[in-house]
C-alpha cells in the first residue's frame, strides 16, 4: 500500500541530508580551525624570527661599531709591529758589525787601532782601516787574518792599501762580507 504520509518520508529525508551536512559541517570547521591554528603558528613563528633577526642585527651593529672604534687602535698596533720587525732585522745586522768590530778589536790586541768603519747593511760589506804601531805588530794582525778562525768565521776577508807614514805608524783597509758565517 501506498504510504499517504509523506510528509514523514521527507522529514527522514531532510533529517539524513542535515546529518550530512553537519557532518561536512564538522569536517569543514575542524579543518578550518587546523588551518587557522597553523597560520597562526606560521605568523608567530616568523613574528619570533624577525624578532631574533632584528636582535642579531642591532648587536652585528654594535659589533661593527666597536670594530670600528677600534680601527685606529689596530692600525697603530700593525704599524707599531712592523716597525719592530724592521727595527729586529737592523739590530741583527748592527749586531754583526759590532760582532766583527769585537772580534778584530780583540785578536789584534790593544797595540792596533781600528778606525774608518764603513758599513753597507744591504750587502753585508764591512770595510775598515787598522793602524799598527810597528811591522811586529802589522806581522801580528797578517797572522791574525790569515788564521783558520778568522777565515771561517767570514765569507770573505780582503787587505789592500797598505800605507806607511812618516811617523813610522803602517795603516791598512780590511774588507770583510758578514752574514755568511760557517758553524765552528
Amino acid at each position: 500500500m501506498m504510504d499517504i504520509n509523506f510528509v514523514r518520508n521527507r522529514i527522514k529525508t531532510l533529517t539524513k541530508l542535515a546529518q550530512g551536512d553537519k557532518k561536512i559541517f564538522n569536517i569543514a570547521g575542524v579543518t578550518t580551525a587546523v588551518f587557522l591554528v597553523i597560520l597562526v603558528g606560521i605568523f608567530g613563528l616568523r613574528f619570533y624570527l624577525i624578532s631574533q633577526l632584528s636582535k642579531i642585527e642591532n648587536s652585528k651593529q654594535s659589533l661593527l661599531a666597536r670594530i670600528k672604534s677600534q680601527e685606529n687602535t689596530e692600525k697603530s698596533f700593525v704599524i707599531f709591529v712592523d716597525k719592530l720587525r724592521v727595527l729586529s732585522g737592523v739590530f741583527a745586522e748592527r749586531k754583526d758589525k759590532q760582532d766583527a768590530i769585537s772580534y778584530f778589536s780583540q785578536v789584534f790586541g790593544s797595540d792596533v787601532v781600528i778606525d774608518r768603519i764603513a758599513y753597507d747593511a744591504s750587502s753585508q760589506f764591512l770595510a775598515f782601516g787598522v793602524m799598527a804601531a810597528d811591522v811586529f805588530t802589522l806581522e801580528n794582525v797578517f797572522e791574525t787574518l790569515a788564521s783558520e778562525q778568522s777565515v771561517q768565521k767570514f765569507s770573505s776577508l780582503t787587505k789592500s792599501n797598505l800605507q806607511r807614514n812618516s811617523k813610522g805608524i803602517y795603516q791598512m783597509q780590511i774588507t770583510v762580507v758578514l752574514g755568511k758565517e760557517t758553524a765552528e
